[in-house]
């Protein structure tokens, strides 16, 4: 027994002591992970020295000599900070997610691959200005040198036992793709409207799906409200006669969307004779957060340029922040870069599809299961790739997307880093071909300006707001709108703003978009914006932080007038 006793003691302190290295091992391997604070690297594909200094908070500043430099020495701080998030964002924009977390995604993935998104990036690289393509060479270098410090992989590739995939150009454009499939809000409105337009007659489905009222704060248009949509009366439907099912499914229309707020006043409204930006951009809350703060600086020719602010790891730049000679920050316009196709099968061959010029076979390509032989077949048309091939519509649904076609889509917000004057910062946003956004300017001169960025369809026969079927012709797209239709404004004493509402007015809105957020947010900062100035840094943070409702206070009134005062039942 005293023998059996001394066995299990060593049992015991032999488990012990393997705990305690197998805890070192794994504290080792998590602590080699770390981003790199210290000590000197070197690695190929620099002109000189890059220098990466950090803030109390961890925020990074890199210096270079060169703009390609600091935009490699950017790659490096996201792969060794971010790299987990820069991959499993390319890889839901290419459907690639089960490849990294198991067959569990697949289903996901399906979906994702049927938008084509990375057959589009590599025909978006290759038009790109040599420039922009050497951008991104230098970033995906920087990216690459990042990971290849590192003492050991990301705890997370440790854990799913793989090793992380080098980075390519092309997986920058898949970031954009994400980006871009994020902000666009045209196939979401649409596919709702098909199954309204089946059920009701125009009149109801316009009464039901309204793009503008009376509460609309439109910054640069006429402020008198449109007038209301008449009322349809029961000649055109008549409710009575169609029983309540609440177990039936319901089609949800669009309606409230998230929303992010920039607004600026010209340096005759404020304390110092500075204009002054201010910019929120509410995207969706994650681990960790879409951007990641950092400041650049590098030299060009004799002069040193700096940029800081907000970057999204997986982009080469500063998105949204501040140079010597301007500050800028974005609201999503909610621009139309989209329609959805119902595509007429031949019903003698489904291989085929009508089109204008007559019937064509279906482009096909074969997405293979991560688990074995099985293969999804995915479809393309002239319109676009078949994305939802199961409808309440018999027909399939074809994606026509701007982030999809070749040549709309391009990384001409990277020029903000260089221009020098407001009318340059508002050219580069005419040009850039992105989801488009409400671009707000502040110059060192102390004006301001705005123009609406991003590629939009010239529609033909439609204005895009439902689903139409383009075989037969008649409804399609004739190229792009120019930038001469991207409107824009240069305020010199006065204020700008944007919250995701309507900006101009009906008629010239609609060329863009018939889909943007309610104006409570627009209506709110107009009221703060209207008080006596001079305005000072701490006034806009205070309207950053502004809980108003002012649009809910009717239905408060309401409930108040209606509710006593003691009311027990909180329902």
């Amino acid at each position: 027994m005293r023998r059996l006793g001394r066995l299990t003691l060593r049992l015991l302190l032999a488990l012990a002591v393997l705990a305690v290295l197998l805890g070192l091992g794994a504290w080792a391997l998590l602590r080699a992970s770390l981003p790199r604070d210290e000590g000197a690297v070197e690695v190929a594909g620099i002109s000189g020295p890059v220098t990466v200094e950090r803030d109390a908070r961890g925020v990074p500043t890199i210096r270079a000599g060169s703009f390609e430099d600091v935009v490699f020495g950017l790659g490096f701080v996201h792969a060794q900070e971010r790299f987990l998030q820069m991959d499993l964002t390319r890889r839901y924009a290419a459907g690639r997610l089960s490849e990294l977390l198991g067959p569990g995604w697949f289903t996901e993935d399906r979906h994702r691959a049927a938008y084509d998104h990375e057959r589009a990036g590599e025909r978006h690289l290759a038009a790109l200005p040599a420039e922009h393509r050497r951008l991104l060479e230098r970033y995906a270098a920087g990216v690459d040198a990042g990971l290849d410090d590192l003492g050991a992989r990301p705890p997370a590739y440790l854990l799913l036992r793989k090793t992380p995939a080098p980075w390519r150009p092309l997986d920058t454009m898949l970031v954009g793709a994400a980006f871009h499939e994020m902000l666009s809000y045209g196939e979401r409105a649409e596919r709702p409207l098909l199954t309204l337009e089946k059920a009701f007659p125009p009149e109801v489905v316009e009464f039901l799906t309204p793009d503008a009222s009376r509460a609309d704060a439109v910054p640069l248009g006429d402020p008198s409200p449109p007038p209301p949509l008449p009322i349809p009366g029961p000649e055109l439907v008549d409710l009575r006669d169609r029983p309540y099912e609440p177990k039936k499914d319901l089609v949800h229309v669009f309606g409230e969307v998230p929303g992010s707020n920039n607004w600026a006043v010209t340096g005759t409204r404020t304390a110092h004779g500075g204009a002054i930006l201010a910019g929120d951009p509410h995207l969706q809350i994650s681990v960790p957060g879409v951007w990641f703060r950092a400041g650049l600086e590098w030299r060009d020719g004799d002069r040193v340029r700096r940029a800081v602010g907000a970057t999204a790891p997986g982009l080469p730049g500063v998105l949204i922040g501040a140079t010597d000679a301007i500050a800028w920050s974005m609201t999503n316009f909610f621009g139309d870069h989209e329609d959805l196709v119902p595509v007429e099968v031949d019903p003698d061959d489904r291989s085929r599809y009508r089109a204008p010029d007559g019937f064509r076979p279906f482009e096909t390509r074969t997405l293979p299961h991560p688990e074995g032989p099985a293969q999804l077949v995915l479809r393309t048309t002239v319109y676009g790739p078949i994305v939802f091939p199961d409808n309440l519509d018999p027909r399939p649904l074809a994606l026509a997307s701007t982030a999809l076609r070749d040549g709309m889509t391009n990384l001409g917000l990277l020029d903000l880093h260089h221009v020098d004057t407001l009318e340059e910062a508002l050219d580069v946003g005419a040009r850039w071909y992105g989801p488009s956004q409400n671009l707000v300017v502040a110059a060192a001169d102390g004006r301001i300006g705005w123009v609406v960025t991003g590629c939009f369809p010239k529609r033909r026969g439609f204005d895009g707001k439902a689903p139409r079927s383009w075989a037969d012709g008649e409804y399609g797209w004739d190229g792009l709108l120019d930038e001469s239709a991207r409107p824009r404004a240069i305020v010199e004493d006065g204020v700008l703003f944007s919250a995701n509402g309507r900006m101009l007015p009906l008629e010239r809105a609609r060329l863009l978009t018939r889909c943007w957020a309610p104006s409570d947010r627009q209506r709110r900062i107009e009221e703060l914006l209207a008080a006596d100035g001079p305005f000072a840094e701490a006034d806009f943070r205070a309207m950053q932080l502004d809980v108003d409702l002012a649009a809910l206070a009717p239905f408060r009134d309401a409930f108040l007038e209606v509710v006593p005062e003691g009311e027990p039942d909180p329902t």
